[in-house]
């Protein structure tokens, strides 16, 4: 949820930094908060973090469907 809503709902959104794509600027709410470089541990956890969400979501809607 804290991953999910922010995204689809466009409160959280990622963009480049001009002039410098190795840098990724985050916009809460359109506001911009912090960049970050793409393939540091903070790029890799913000951009993996709907990945596996969705696995905890598919490994619910499993044990959901057995009972």
């Amino acid at each position: 949820v804290v991953i999910t809503f922010p995204l689809v709902f466009g409160w959280l959104h990622f963009e480049p930094v001009p002039g410098n794509f190795e840098l990724y600027r985050a916009s809460i709410f359109g506001f911009p908060t912090f960049t970050f470089p793409v393939d540091s541990i903070a790029g890799f956890l913000l951009f993996h973090g709907l990945v596996w969400s969705s696995f905890l979501v598919i490994a619910g809607v499993m044990l959901a469907m057995r009972r």
